[in-house]
């Protein structure tokens, strides 16, 4: 499908949304939201209808075998994903706007790394986590050719890409509303400090994007993804930030997990961790060594850029363990 930003306002708008002094160009590997106008602080950006919006409960040939199937294995972001995957195969007309703006593959993500790519993240959680996630796809996907007549010939790869989709671009738009992937307001890339903040207007059903600060003409335009660490922003969005402030390192010692942020003070610590570094010190601070010393089992090419994530996922957690060992 190929994308048409003025075909997907025309349709933000013909529902009775808005798109506010903004336009969708080229950023990075993929698309972001710019601004055509200076925008004052509250100034209104995105009013996006729910009715433009896919969600666990739209309506979808898959979605009604999943239904008639009764008890299944599926979690709703994968019974998400499954119509999710209806609608792109069909080429549905009712939301073609949105699933034209979606990619065909996201090779940021480590899911989809390649074998030496893949390689660079031994020393970090994420292969387990990694292999945890193929498995739980092959789980998914084994009951969906066996149970659903039109995925009878669904590729593993295919249904990766969808769950993929599903978990990085869906808005939680409230505990009534629900789950949703919101037109125009997917594109919006993430920033430590963002430039606008979203919220769900259920007078008007709809997800409602305002500026939290002014913003230059010509500016991308930026939201918040919640605070999170590298590593999660990796696994789950395929890009990490250059010193994250809610970075972690996560170390095991005792039998128990320790959560260690970057500021090395025990005030900081949430209590599960605070107990278990006063109940061994020695051990914590052993553990801590044990992890930095296996962060470069695997070296990394400095002028690779395919490796500036897993770079900087490791900078951080070294720079955090060397904090707390530091302080132990």
């Amino acid at each position: 499908m190929n994308f048409d930003s003025k075909a997907l306002t025309e349709w933000i708008t013909g529902a009775g949304g808005h798109v506010g002094p903004v336009e969708i160009r080229s950023s990075g590997s993929g698309r972001g939201v710019f601004s055509t106008a200076p925008v004052a602080d509250g100034q209104l950006i995105l009013r996006v209808p729910r009715v433009c919006c896919v969600t666990p409960e739209t309506e979808t040939p898959v979605g009604r075998a999943i239904e008639a199937a009764g008890n299944h294995p599926l979690i709703q972001d994968a019974v998400f994903a499954a119509r999710l995957l209806d609608l792109r195969r069909s080429d549905d007309a009712r939301f073609r706007p949105l699933l034209a703006g979606l990619p065909d593959a996201l090779p940021d993500f480590p899911l989809f790394y390649a074998t030496q790519r893949a390689r660079a993240l031994v020393g970090s959680s994420l292969p387990a986590q990694r292999s945890s996630r193929v498995d739980r796809l092959t789980i998914e996907s084994d009951w969906l050719r066996g149970n659903v007549a039109e995925l009878a010939g669904l590729d593993g790869a295919e249904w990766a890409l969808v769950r993929a989709l599903v978990g990085s671009r869906t808005f939680h738009l409230s505990d009534e509303a629900g789950p949703a992937m919101v037109p125009y307001a997917d594109l919006l890339n993430a920033a430590i400090e963002p430039d606008v903040a979203w919220e769900f207007d259920a007078a008007l059903d709809a997800l409602v994007v305002k500026a939290v600060r002014p913003i230059a003409e010509g500016a991308e335009v930026l939201t918040s993804y919640g605070p999170k660490s590298n590593l999660r922003f990796l696994m789950h969005f395929g890009f990490t930030f250059q010193d994250n402030p809610h970075d972690e390192c996560l170390v095991t010692a005792g039998g128990e997990t320790l959560h260690l942020g970057r500021i090395a003070d025990a005030s900081y610590l949430d209590p599960r961790t605070l107990q278990a570094m006063l109940r061994d010190p020695r051990a914590a601070k052993q553990a801590c060594e044990a992890r930095l010393q296996g962060l470069d089992r695997v070296p990394l090419d400095p002028n690779d850029p395919s490796l500036l994530d897993v770079r900087r996922l490791r900078a951080g957690k070294r720079a955090i363990l060397e904090s707390w060992l530091g302080n132990l």
